[in-house]
């Protein structure tokens, strides 16, 4: 006969987080995963710094069917459209109701483009730790 759990191992196995793991991963969901990731590896390889990650943006986002901000235009639901800031970030945003006018005020939501590639740095504190000697 079956040993049935307490309530307290039952009570653990819907609350507590089981680590899985790379090795309970079949072929085909570590294939997936390698797939998803090409994307941002092709991103990371060709933007080593802000201004190229900025111009590797804008042609994703054309591509997309953004086209670029103007503040005069009147757009409508649906719009899609972006802002190059000083060569530096990206703004993008779907316009969730008709604008007639877009104001100074209006917010556009964006991210930082901080490179990653650029911020690394090999490490140096193994040849520069000062030495303990016995006295």
């Amino acid at each position: 006969m079956a040993e049935e759990k307490t309530k307290t191992a039952l009570l653990r196995e819907q609350l507590m987080y089981e680590p899985k793991g790379v090795k309970a991963l079949s072929a085909e969901e570590i294939k997936a995963a390698d797939d998803f990731c090409e994307g941002y590896k092709a991103f990371l390889n060709a933007s080593p710094v802000e201004r190229e990650a900025v111009a590797y943006t804008v042609a994703a986002a054309e591509k997309a069917g953004f086209v670029p901000f103007d503040a005069e235009t009147a757009y409508k639901a649906g719009d899609k459209v972006y802002y190059v800031n000083r060569g530096k970030a990206v703004s993008a945003k779907t316009a969730s109701k008709t604008v007639r006018v877009w104001r100074s005020h209006t917010l556009i939501r964006r991210a930082s483009t901080s490179s990653p590639i650029r911020s690394m740095k090999p490490p140096t504190w193994r040849s520069s730790r000062p030495t303990i000697t016995a006295a």
